[in-house]
């Protein structure tokens, strides 16, 4: 519950109060590197700093803010993430309602424990709100879906107090918002300060503090509604999209899976990014039938939905289904206040679903890919990021290989960001891009990858039902491929294609795993690892960065 007094929480360098007209800190406190929590002392209240401008903003604009200084920043203003998740902890501990963090980390091995903390502030109802990291990329805890992510205007079109809001957002950013504010200094004189990220977070911070103020208990879907209403408009950008529908699943904490018609392939390797609470499966011919078993399973095992936070259900193969059983799905969620991620790649004939909840339930569908907005910014595409294509053949080997080449790469200290055509990676929080027949809007999703992460290597993973002879001509035409990597479970007409690919031109960027005595080596002369059961990864990866490096 928020108290009468609104708690604001400053995760910075420390705010200096003197410097600001009228500002006390109701509590103004250091974590140290090694994570101790002490008062601040011996610093110079007078003395402008990065944290103590984002404090003056949020004064200037919502001057009755209650303001507490959690300083994690040296004076070189850099930190450890364990400071930063110490920070937000003390917040959920200390009855914080809202907190400005005008920082964060682009280091791809701090997701999870951020993500982590993030969730647990939001269970609590605490309102964060994150800067983008000045360069664009994708930031947390900014870019986290339970978190309201801010960069600043740079085109020039807005004006003081102005924002965007731009939901489907592919780096998580939902706003965009004017720099130039102004802060009051202890004279009572007001200044602009410069444009930056960092400064236009604030501003949004005050607007929720206002909104938190006028609203008591609000909750953080409802303050995302109406900073919605409030956003200037914009045809250019997206604002009367549904921001209940999510581009990420990164706010599950625990989960009911349910898997219909269940074919012989372990989710379990799969690397789920949150909790599988259980996982139950059962076979029907179409999506109403599976409704049914569901809503039944749900009624005697009630008890169950008080340890998730979502529900998912995975369509495996085709099953006759309609966008109107879509829709009751949708709905009795909705009813009984549990987010919802519905995971079928066969939605082709199925209307677009738009469905806004009653209860700010968060939905996930693999339509939600035709509506994220992205334009890419040629600049800002690093074309020196190698792409990584995987053509997979096998029954339901892909998954599994991408998640242990992701780590196989992140134990050697390089950033893989992985894509793939199955919106099954979802679940661990791959990037999912359908392939299509409008081949160039696949190019220009790897792209919008390579601007926005600060990736060693981007993957692209496609499975074997969108893996035909024409597609690979189709992807081999378009795309600067460094390397790509075929894999089999059983010799198949599909050798074609290799035999295309693997010309004398291209045979040193082609890698096959293949079962063994298959005398498929003999067709194709390029490099081949075989296996009995499981595909050689590891050997596979140190082949890989023998070629990179080399």
């Amino acid at each position: 519950m928020v108290s009468k007094t609104i708690q604001v929480g400053l995760i910075d360098d420390g705010v200096n109060e003197g410097f600001i007209y009228k500002c006390e800190l109701k509590n103004n406190i250091e974590i140290t590197p090694e994570l101790k929590i002490i008062s601040r002392a011996n610093y110079n209240t007078c003395e402008p700093s990065h944290g103590t401008i984002c404090a003056a903003i949020i004064k200037h604009y919502s001057s009755e803010a209650s303001l507490n200084s959690i300083k994690i920043l040296d004076d070189t203003k850099t930190c450890n993430v364990k400071q930063l998740i110490k920070a937000i902890e003390w917040c959920i501990y200390n009855n914080i309602q809202l907190i400005n963090i005008s920082l964060g980390t682009v280091d791809y091995r701090d997701f999870f424990s951020v993500k982590r903390v993030v969730n647990k502030a939001f269970k609590k109802g605490i309102i964060i709100v994150a800067a983008c990291n000045n360069d664009n990329i994708v930031t947390y805890p900014a870019s986290l879906f339970n978190v309201i992510g801010v960069k600043c205007d740079t085109s020039n079109n807005l004006s003081e107090g102005e924002y965007i809001f731009r939901p489907y957002s592919p780096d998580g950013i939902e706003i965009v918002a004017y720099g130039n504010n102004f802060i009051t200094l202890f004279t009572g004189e007001p200044k602009k300060v410069n444009p930056s990220n960092s400064y236009a977070t604030p501003l949004i911070t005050s607007k929720i503090y206002n909104i938190m103020k006028n609203n008591h208990g609000i909750s953080f879907d409802n303050i995302k509604s109406l900073l919605k209403i409030g956003a200037k408009s914009s045809r250019n950008l997206r604002n009367k999209a549904d921001q209940y529908h999510s581009t990420s699943i990164n706010w599950i904490q625990s989960a009911l899976l349910f898997e219909i018609n269940k074919y012989d392939l372990n989710t379990k390797n799969i690397g789920y990014s949150f909790e599988v609470i259980k996982s139950i499966d059962f076979k029907c011919t179409n999506l109403n039938n599976g409704f049914e078993k569901i809503m039944d399973f749900i009624k005697k095992n009630y008890r169950l939905l008080y340890e998730i936070d979502t529900v998912i259900i995975i369509i495996y193969g085709k099953l006759e289904k309609s966008s109107l059983v879509i829709y009751q799905i949708i709905k009795y969620f909705d009813t009984i206040k549990k987010n919802f991620v519905y995971i079928d790649d066969n939605l082709n004939n199925i209307k677009k679903i738009s469905y806004k909840t009653n209860n700010n339930i968060k939905i996930w569908l693999p339509s939600v890919y035709n509506n994220i907005y992205s334009i890419v910014n040629e600049k800002k595409v690093d074309y020196n990021i190698p792409l990584i294509i995987i053509y997979d053949f096998t029954e339901n080997k892909l998954l599994n290989f991408l998640k242990n080449l992701y780590y196989l790469f992140a134990n050697n200290g390089h950033y893989a960001v992985i894509s793939t055509t199955t919106s099954l990676g979802v679940l661990a929080d791959y990037q999912y891009i359908p392939l299509t027949k409008h081949i160039g809007n696949v190019e220009h999703r790897l792209n919008l990858l390579r601007s926005i992460y600060p990736a060693d290597v981007i993957i692209y993973g496609i499975d074997k039902t969108k893996t035909s002879y024409s597609n690979i001509k189709l992807i081999e035409k378009h795309f600067e491929i460094d390397l790509r990597i075929f894999l089999f479970d059983e010799f198949n007409s599909s050798y074609r294609a290799i035999s295309t690919i693997a010309s004398d031109k291209k045979i040193k960027e082609t890698i096959i795993s293949v079962p063994k005595n298959n005398g498929f080596s003999r067709l194709i002369k390029t490099k081949t690892f075989y296996y009995n059961k499981e595909i050689p990864v590891t050997e596979m990866f140190k082949y890989i960065m023998y070629l990179f490096e080399s």
